[in-house]
């Protein structure tokens, strides 16, 4: 069924409830608002107010406005405004009849932990759909905040179709449950990397020419083979030029840096990749010849420096893995992340990346004695050493969050470093593999050729 006809359906069984059964179904949801810690604890929360159908606000409006900053939405133009909600007995009639303070109070945004969204229909995995003007998804775009609706039971449905840009939910209330929509476990990293694609698309298709990716390989490392036909896929895909450079395993040294400048010469190409791990050279060595303004990836031993420090540095796999914990509001700060990788491209970038996120870091390899007694401490788990089943369930506690970014080909099948059927049913949240780090991993590497391409056509 279309979205048009959904909200249709579901708009005429609630506007057939009669305003007793609004109130005594509004207020059992209310009950189970206010069970819900995220809310609970909230300082600062945006709630619209409601009217004629819908669950009924106004008492959680109310009650809440001495003891919590409240905020409702004010419709300006095309957009949200925040505004502070001081007094709920002065509300006017404006854009489509919504009641909002006679004095817009602008609050900066930023400063919500909650924001309830109005819907029409809704579905399990957090879905909504509006009225279709996109003011919620605007709002909410780039701001990372606790999303609850509150719905009656029968606008809560299995499925229902949605858009790449649509903004998902974390919980939705009714009066029978707290349907938690994000404790699915399962981390989708291809859903965020095609809200990635979506907009990186029409971006580049404004651009005057192609943005330019270099790829070089040394030898025949099969994982390494599979990464760059999937990268050269999605380059044809965005209409992003590649270039593949695939050179013997005996190369010298001096052929090697010779190719690479050849890429960093070359007025087509923005973004300057060499394929990890090298057989045999020194990677650091190699790495500093990627000409800083090319350097993709972030490994430039400059660049490097730069991120150590804390300042801001494209680089693509430990970027990947905060991409998701931002989309899926998982804060690593004050937590024991477990890192069992210690490579230039992973580990090293990824643990000064969590430091100055204000995590605790350890940083284990495939090599770690007691392995086990470092991964049951974690609360955040990223691995990424590929050794199929090297992470089994007796060694995580319960509620962990993984992050599985492994690669092994058994059986030519892709897997990852953790056994998931078995340890999934301990985690709060869970990578699959494939479909969790990888995508993102992949979209985020043609986001910063875009991001390249832009500062040379400067």
């Amino acid at each position: 069924m279309e979205k048009s006809e959904l909200r249709k359906k579901i708009l005429d069984q609630r506007n057939k409830l009669t305003k007793e059964a609004i109130l005594d179904r509004s207020l059992k949801i209310k009950r189970n608002l206010y069970l819900l810690k995220e809310f609970k604890e909230a300082e600062a929360f945006n709630c619209y107010v409601s009217k004629d159908s819908e669950v009924s606000t106004h008492d959680i409006l109310k009650e809440n406005k001495n003891k919590k900053l409240v905020c409702v939405p004010c419709v300006s133009e095309k957009n949200i405004v925040n505004s502070c909600l001081k007094d709920f007995d002065k509300l006017v009639e404006r854009c489509f009849g919504i009641l909002e303070p006679k004095t817009i109070e602008e609050i900066n945004k930023s400063k919500l932990d909650v924001v309830i969204v109005p819907g029409i229909v809704f579905d399990r995995k957090g879905y909504r759909i509006g009225y279709g003007m996109g003011y919620y998804d605007r709002f909410l775009s780039n701001l990372n905040v606790m999303k609850i609706s509150l719905a009656y039971n029968f606008q809560v449905l299995d499925k229902i179709p949605h858009d790449t840009h649509d903004i998902k939910l974390d919980y939705i209330i009714t009066e029978n449950e707290i349907i938690e929509c994000k404790m699915n476990k399962i981390i989708d990293g291809r859903e965020v990397a095609d809200k990635i694609y979506s907009e990186l698309k029409q971006k580049i298709s404004k651009l005057p020419r192609k943005p330019g990716l270099g790829v070089i390989l040394v030898g025949d490392n099969p994982a390494s083979l599979k990464y760059i036909s999937i990268k050269e896929e999605k380059c044809r895909e965005l209409g992003i030029l590649f270039k593949k450079v695939h050179l013997e395993e005996e190369i010298s040294k001096e052929k090697l840096i010779e190719e690479i400048d050849k890429l960093n010469n070359d007025k087509t190409i923005d973004g300057v990749l060499i394929q990890l791990p090298l057989p045999k050279f020194d990677t650091i060595e190699i790495l500093s010849n990627i000409k800083r303004d090319k350097d993709v990836e972030g490994l430039h031993p400059d660049n490097f420096s730069k991120l150590v420090r804390g300042e801001k540095v494209l680089t693509v796999t430990p970027t990947a893995f905060i991409h998701l914990m931002e989309y899926y509001n998982i804060d690593p700060s004050k937590r024991d992340v477990v890192i069992i990788n210690d490579s230039y491209l992973i580990g090293k970038p990824l643990m000064y990346i969590l430091l100055n996120k204000k995590a605790t870091v350890d940083v284990c390899n495939r090599s770690t004695s007691n392995l086990k007694n470092h991964t049951i401490k974690a609360d955040i788990l990223i691995s990424a050493v590929g050794k199929p089943n090297l992470i089994t369930s007796d060694m995580v506690k319960e509620g962990v969050i993984i992050f599985d970014a492994g690669f092994s080909l058994v059986n030519n099948q892709v897997v990852g470093d953790v056994d998931f059927e078995n340890v999934k049913n301990k985690c709060k949240y869970i990578t699959p593999n494939p479909g969790g780090v990888g995508p993102v991993t992949v979209a985020l590497l043609m986001q910063n050729t875009y991001e390249l391409c832009k500062k040379h056509l400067i």
